[in-house]
């Protein structure tokens, strides 16, 4: 334990920070895909030669420490994992509206836990690669390659990117994001509306380092299991050449907003989300804050032995929130559930659905007849500005964790708890930012486990403490 102590002081004393989930998400986007601005903000220059397409453009990345410990209650076992890391992108200077950008990223571990058992050390073993669990120290990922066009603030790019969009995103929680392969594109020439477009073939999910082409990457993890109860790792996978994605977003009015997603999963599956988002002043130093969230999930038919999602399978999910948010608090009531018809699926290899509900740790992909409840609060101090304190407290009921038809990961109704606090660092320390992250899961008290089940690991205290700086 000294160790591990030892450890922790050590990688935050190094002076690196994190960022809150949301915020690292748009931090490793292109600014472009978020305000439809110009490529990492700079206005482009006038270049006259080669040398000066280089010698103008932009570089930035970012240095990451992050510890993670994790002590299972039932079990009587503690691991933990320590990661360091960076990231480096450039992007040349804009050539009639052109520019070529690359990044890339390193991990090595600083000293962790033997990882005897899988089952336990899932949430450490994310931190670095787990198509190959037993190399820590040489995790390195060509994370960006592409070439852009811009027109006024709308843009095309080809290559290997990152896109945000509600199913497939970076969910930057670990050390690396998802980033992808592929066109992408996006339409910002009329007022309050925003269009995208895209068709993306290949992917580098967010605990891996290498790329792989889109079906490959379809349950790359091998966890779970089919609706007949077949282990994933048995089904010899899937047959998809990509996924083509459209997206509206429109501000119909100051704080109402609507936006429409749909995913054409070649030869595995439609998804359709529908979101609208309402924030109205209530008083003079409150809001009040609603929001729903419906998708719709249809099996596209094809000849493979195992399916991604059963013929004649359609599945609803409904997500809502009702709230206040002020200047200095914000409270939220948020649920989900998901109709019993069947499971909702969508590779958790290309991101993380972006329910209200979603929360660290948290789990909802792969079942059906499921509910999910969450309270939820932020807090920010009025004399410590730039802390800020999250919270949450979620119950998830949940369909038999044996019940291959409804529950694709074997997850069980959990009670759930996190505490994320977070302080952002201004003049000489500028750009750094840390944040403690504690959760808190248990599923003895809602479910019923044989003995013998030894693979039910959802009782358990975690800490995070995680830092980064950005330059």
């Amino acid at each position: 334990m000294k160790r591990v102590i030892a450890l922790a002081i050590v990688g935050l004393m190094s002076g690196f920070s994190l960022q809150a989930q949301e915020e690292e998400d748009k931090k490793h986007l292109n600014v472009e895909e978020t305000t439809g601005a110009k490529h990492d903000g700079h206005k482009p220059e006038a270049i006259h030669t080669i040398k000066e397409l280089f010698s103008k453009g932009h570089i930035g990345g970012d240095i990451r420490y992050f510890f993670m410990g994790t002590n299972h209650v039932d079990h009587g076992e503690f691991y933990y994992a320590n990661a360091i890391g960076g990231r480096l992108n450039y992007h040349t200077a804009e050539f009639h509206g052109f520019h070529l950008a690359i990044a890339g990223l390193f991990v090595f571990d600083l000293g962790s836990s033997e990882y005897e058992e899988e089952m336990l050390t899932l949430y450490e073993r994310e931190l670095f690669d787990l198509t190959h669990p037993h190399n820590r120290n040489d995790l390195d990922r060509m994370e960006e390659l592409f070439i852009q066009y811009r027109y006024k603030n709308s843009f095309a790019k080809f290559g290997k990117m990152d896109i945000n969009t509600p199913l497939m995103n970076p969910r930057d929680t670990r050390m690396k994001p998802y980033v992808f392969n592929g066109f992408w594109g996006e339409y910002n020439q009329i007022k309050n509306l925003r269009a995208n477009a895209g068709w993306i073939y290949g992917a580098s999910p967010r605990s891996t380092t290498h790329w792989f082409e889109f079906d490959d990457a379809i349950d790359l993890y091998q966890r779970g299991v089919t609706t007949s109860g077949v282990p994933i790792e048995e089904t010899g996978g899937y047959t998809s050449k990509g996924v083509a994605i459209g997206g509206l977003t429109y501000q119909l009015a100051k704080g109402l907003s609507v936006q429409g997603w749909w995913y054409y999963m070649d030869q595995i599956a439609n998804s359709m989300w529908l979101q609208t988002d309402i924030k109205r002043q209530l008083m003079p130093k409150w809001n009040w804050v609603a929001g729903a969230i419906y998708v719709h999930q249809t099996p596209i038919e094809n000849d493979a032995e195992y399916s991604y999602m059963d013929e004649g399978q359609v599945t609803d999910l409904y997500s809502g929130r009702i709230g206040l948010a002020g200047k200095r608090a914000e409270f939220y009531v948020n649920y989900t559930t998901v109709g019993n018809a069947g499971r909702f699926v969508f590779p958790q290899e290309f991101g993380r659905a972006k329910v209200y509900t979603l929360i660290p740790r948290g789990e909802l992909e792969g079942m059906g007849n499921v509910s999910n409840l969450v309270l939820s609060g932020v807090y920010k101090p009025k004399k410590l500005k730039d802390f800020t304190v999250q919270t949450a407290i979620s119950v998830l009921d949940a369909p038999e964790w044996d019940n291959a038809a409804k529950n694709k990961y074997g997850i069980p109704s959990y009670h759930h708890f996190t505490l994320d606090l977070g302080y952002r660092f201004h003049k000489l320390f500028e750009g750094l930012d840390v944040h403690a992250l504690y959760v808190y899961k248990d599923a003895t008290e809602l479910n019923d486990f044989p003995e013998t089940e030894d693979e039910v690991h959802f009782n358990f205290h975690q800490i995070n403490l995680i830092a980064n700086i950005y330059f």
